[in-house]
Parts: C-alpha cells; structure tokens; sequence
C-alpha cells in the first residue's frame, strides 16, 4: 500500500487548484492498449485492453510539463485477430498498476482558444503486476505458459515516447508507445529451457481536462 499512497499524494500536489499561475492541472484518463509478448511465439499488436486512471500535470516552463500518471492497465498477448489460425493458440492477460513520469512538449498556440494544440512527450514508467492468467493450449513442459507465469516478474520498468492533440478546452487525445526496459520472465534467471518474455504496446486514449 505505501506505493499507492506515495502516488496519490503526488497527483494531489500536482492537481492541487492554482488557477492565478495556472501551474497545476489534472485529466481523467480512458482508452484501450494494444500489446505483444516478444517471446511467445506471435507477432502482431492483436491484445486490446482497457487503461484508464488520473494524471496530473505541473507546468514547469513554458511549453514543457511534467505529468505522472496513476492507471489500471490491461495488455498481454493473443493469437492474430484475422488469422488466429496462423499463430499458437495462446492466451496471456496481464492486469497492472501504473505510475508512468513523463515530460511533454507543446507547440502550436491557438490564439483565439488560448491554449497549445499538439505536444510530443517521452519518460520513464513503473508498473506492479496485480495478476496474470494465461491459456496456452499449444506448448507442453517448459515452454508451457501456464507453467511459466509463476516465474513472471511483478515488477516492470519501462520507457515511452508518444503525442498527443487537444480537440478542445475539455477533451485531448493522447497516442504512446511502452517498451519494458526489464524482462516479464527471466529463463536465464530462473534456468529455464525456454525463451524470455518481454512486453511492449501502443496506448489510445482520450482525456477530460478538470
């Protein structure tokens, strides 16, 4: 619990009200993942999963924010979606708890609205790993998924790189890209016969501005 009360005090402090300067604000945050396991036999960004959450932002100069995040994240992997029969039957679902820290940089004033339109933004995020199911129903011994998620690292240290576009005073979009830095299993660590897993997605989201 001493991480979730670490990250809800830092979301307060950054979505603390401060209308005068204008310094601090907050977005309820809603989209979908789009995930792969390197490693596990399939290739193609085809595990659509929910991701949603806060984030909070503090302008630090002009044009240059810094935001950190607190979301629930569903990615993993699946067998292609309009040609499952290609791949491995296998399943994995991996639920997460979120704390990205990034910095974004805005451009493209809108005079009239009286805000920045665009930003590219790039960071560092940390995710704990809340459960992991998996069905794979086309590997036995070692290479046996359902096996092998004992061995999955509840800790995962990622980095990432995106943009975003505001639509409005209220409502952005937001497209990124997470890679894992660490791997989600170790077989050399754990002197497995088998190939090391490592995650990465593309994250779609909309966001309400507070």
């Amino acid at each position: 619990m001493r991480i979730n009360e670490f990250v809800l005090v830092i979301l307060v402090l950054l979505c603390a009200n401060n209308t005068s300067a204008q310094k601090f604000g907050a977005r309820a945050v809603a989209g979908f993942n789009m995930s792969q396991i390197a490693g596990d036999q399939m290739a193609g960004f085809d595990k659509f999963g929910f991701v949603g959450g806060l984030r909070g932002t503090a302008n630090l100069i002009e044009k240059l924010d810094l935001n950190v995040e607190f979301l629930y994240s569903v990615r993993g992997s699946r067998p292609g979606i309009f040609n499952p029969s290609i791949d491995p039957d296998i399943n994995v679902t991996l639920k997460y708890l979120d704390l990205p820290v990034y910095v974004t940089y805005s451009d493209w004033y809108d005079e009239q609205k009286g805000f920045y339109k665009a930003y590219l933004l790039g960071g560092f995020s940390y995710g704990r790993l809340l459960s992991a199911t998996t069905s794979d129903n086309s590997n036995d011994g070692e290479d046996d998924l359902d096996f092998l998620v004992d061995f999955f690292n509840d800790n995962d240290f990622s980095w990432l790189l995106g943009f975003g576009f505001r639509l409005s005073r209220r409502f952005e979009i937001q497209m990124r890209y997470t890679s894992s830095i660490n791997l989600l299993l170790d077989a050399e660590e754990h002197e497995l016969n088998t190939f090391s897993l490592r995650t990465f997605f593309i994250s779609i989201r909309g966001e309400y501005i507070f």
